[in-house]
């Protein structure tokens, strides 16, 4: 079954991949930032300001 099989293209780095036309924006080093917790009092007091 050699002949049926699927044809890859060769392997290439992301930054080829990403610098055709057409291509998706590469990810940022800070795409989602870790969350923060916030004291539930000092919440209110900085919405009441």
């Amino acid at each position: 079954m050699d002949n049926c099989g699927p044809k890859l293209n060769e392997e290439r780095d992301a930054e080829y991949w990403l610098a055709q036309p057409g291509a998706p924006k590469a990810k940022l080093d800070n795409e989602k930032p870790k969350g923060e917790t916030i004291a539930y009092d000092e919440l209110l007091k900085s919405w009441k300001e």
